[in-house]
């Protein structure tokens, strides 16, 4: 069996969760909050449209980058 095989066996996977009352589980704390939605939303409509999108060439770039990688890691058998 391979190591992934293995991990996916473990206990930890297989058993059922012991219950737990609502007041043992832990409480959620607000200090990290993130900004509200609509101060962004207001942001984002003041903001020039250019500055919101990603340039087409970030994508050429990524998807070559990914092509090679997967030609490295699997090259075409030959016929």
């Amino acid at each position: 069996m391979t190591n992934w095989m293995q991990a996916l066996m473990h206990e930890y996977f297989i058993t059922e969760p012991l219950p737990a009352h609502h007041s043992e589980l832990p409480r959620l704390t607000h200090r990290n909050r993130p900004v509200p939605l609509y101060k962004n939303f207001e942001t984002c409509l003041k903001a020039p449209l250019s500055s919101l999108l990603t340039e087409p060439a970030f994508f050429n770039d990524a998807a070559a980058f990914s092509i090679f990688n997967r030609l490295q890691a699997d090259p075409e058998p030959e016929s």
